[in-house]
């Protein structure tokens, strides 16, 4: 038997993921939303948080030009983050 053949007669294995799992998916693409549309420097959960919660608006990066992107960036992580922390700690 070849090991093609040998893979093919594995059994099916369920990749479903759980939810909590799924919710810190959604976090991480929140922050590669960060990462890719805001700024590469904004690459975690901390740096997010201080552009977040030292008024963003008022921050070097926040420009009228992107300002929809960016406001955007911010809804979605802080849903993403609620989301992954209710599931987290219940």
């Amino acid at each position: 038997m070849n090991i093609v053949h040998n893979w093919l007669m594995l059994p099916f294995e369920n990749t479903q993921l759980s939810l909590e799992d799924e919710k810190r998916l959604g976090l991480d693409q929140a922050i590669q939303m960060f990462t890719s549309h805001v700024d590469p420097s904004l690459n975690s959960t901390r740096e997010i948080k201080n552009f977040i919660y030292s008024d963003y608006m008022k921050a070097p990066l926040f420009r009228a030009e992107n300002a929809e992107v960016v406001h955007e960036a911010v809804e979605n992580y802080l849903m993403a983050e609620a989301d992954y922390l209710a599931v987290a700690s219940s």
